[in-house]
C-alpha cells in the first residue's frame, strides 16, 4: 500500500504552480512609409503577432494540463492516504485476537479489501495519467506547429523530451511541496502481516495482483500537429476515454458510436461534420497517412466498397475511437490494414 501511495508522488503541502512567463510586448506592426517594403513589414509583424497569441494559448493549456495531472495525484495520494488508514485501524483493534486463527482469519479478509481499494485506485490513476499524458502530447504538438507554413511537418519531439521527469507516472512528476511520506510510520502496525498474508487461501481465494505501473507510456508525439483545431479536437475526444460503446450513440458522457464520438469532438473545435461514418467518406480532403496530423480523420474496416468505421488521429501512431458494443471510448494503435485519412477542407 505505500509503495502504491508512493507512486503517486510525495507532495503532502500542495504544489505552487508559477503562471508562464510573459511573451513581452507586442511588435510595433505600424512602420513608417508606404511601398512594397512597408507593405512587407506590416505582414511580417502581423505574422509574429499571431505567433506570440499562439504561444499564449498554448502556454495556458500547457498549465491547464499541469494543474490537472497535480490535482489528480493528490486526490489519488488522499484516497490511498484513506484506505493506509483504516488498514491500520482494522489492524490496531484485533489487538490480541490476532493470535488466534479466528482473529487472523478475519484481519486476513479485512487486509484483502483494503488491498482491492489499493488495486482500484491503482486503477483509476493509470487511466487520469493516460488522459493527463496524452493531453500534454497535444499540447506539445500545438507548439510545434506554431509558425510552420501551411502543410509542412513538425519536428518529432519525444514524450521523454519533454519537461516532465521520468515519463508520465506520477513519481516523476514535481510532486514535491513538503511534508514528506506520511505513510512509511501509518504502516508501521502491519510490517508483520506479510506471513499471515500468505494464509489467505483459506480466507476466500486470491486477490489480482496490486503492482503495475502507473500511466503506461502513451508514446510519441506525432510527427505533425493539426494547430489550434487538432488540439481543441483531440483534447475534446479525450475527455470521452471510457464512455460506452452506444450504437447511435451521440450523448458525450453517456453512450457514443464512432462517428458520434468525431461529431461532438469537432463540435468543440466549432466545425461541422456530418453525423455518419457513410457521410464522412467525401467529407474534407484526404490526405497520405504520412502527412496526418491530430484531429484528422481515419476512415477504416472497408466492406462491400465502403468505410464502416471511423477514429480520430491522435500522433503519428495512436487514434481514439469508440470501438464496438461492449467497449469503451478509447486510445488505440493505427489500424494495420487498408484505411483512408481525411481533413477539413
Amino acid at each position: 500500500m505505500g509503495m502504491a501511495r508512493e507512486s503517486f508522488g510525495t507532495g503532502g503541502g500542495g504544489l505552487a504552480l508559477a503562471p508562464p512567463p510573459g511573451l513581452g510586448p507586442v511588435p510595433d506592426q505600424t512602420g513608417d512609409g508606404s511601398g512594397r517594403a512597408a507593405d512587407a513589414f506590416a505582414d511580417e509583424s502581423a505574422e509574429v503577432v499571431n505567433h506570440v497569441q499562439a504561444l499564449a494559448e498554448h502556454d495556458a493549456a500547457a498549465q491547464n494540463d499541469l494543474s490537472a495531472a497535480v490535482a489528480s495525484a493528490g486526490a489519488a495520494r488522499g484516497r490511498m492516504d484513506a484506505v493506509i488508514a483504516a488498514a491500520v485501524a482494522d489492524v490496531q483493534s484485533k489487538g490480541l485476537a490476532v493470535n488466534t486463527p479466528a482473529g487472523q482469519q478475519a484481519l486476513v479478509v479485512a487486509i484483502k479489501h483494503h488491498l482491492e481499494d489499493t488495486k482500484s485506485t491503482l486503477d483509476q490513476g493509470s487511466g487520469d495519467a493516460s488522459t493527463h499524458a496524452a493531453a500534454a502530447e497535444t499540447t506539445a504538438a500545438g507548439y510545434q506547429s506554431i509558425g510552420q507554413p501551411p502543410g509542412a511537418s513538425a519536428p518529432m519531439m519525444p514524450m521523454g523530451g519533454m519537461p516532465m521527469g521520468g515519463g508520465m507516472p506520477m513519481g516523476g512528476m514535481p510532486m514535491g511541496g513538503g511534508g514528506g511520506f506520511p505513510g512509511a510510520s501509518m504502516l508501521a502496525p502491519l510490517g508483520g502481516l506479510t506471513n499471515l498474508l500468505g494464509k489467505g487461501g483459506s480466507a476466500g481465494g486470491g486477490l489480482p495482483g496490486v503492482g503495475g505501473e502507473l500511466g503506461n507510456a502513451i508514446g510519441a508525439v506525432g510527427t505533425s500537429s493539426g494547430g489550434p483545431h487538432g488540439d481543441r479536437i483531440v483534447k475534446a475526444a479525450l475527455t470521452q476515454l471510457g464512455v460506452p460503446y452506444v450504437w447511435g450513440g451521440t450523448t458525450p458522457g453517456k453512450g457514443l458510436d464512432c462517428s458520434g464520438l468525431v461529431q461532438y469532438a469537432y463540435r468543440q473545435a466549432g466545425i461541422d461534420i456530418p453525423r455518419t461514418t457513410y457521410d464522412m467518406t467525401n467529407w474534407g480532403v484526404r490526405v497520405r497517412p504520412e502527412d496526418a496530423r491530430p484531429g484528422d480523420i481515419l476512415l477504416c474496416n472497408r466492406q462491400d466498397g465502403r468505410w464502416e468505421h471511423v477514429q480520430l488521429v491522435m500522433n503519428d501512431r495512436q487514434t481514439i475511437e469508440a470501438p464496438s458494443r461492449g467497449q469503451d471510448v478509447k486510445i488505440s494503435n493505427w489500424p494495420s490494414g487498408q484505411f483512408e485519412i481525411r481533413r477539413a477542407a
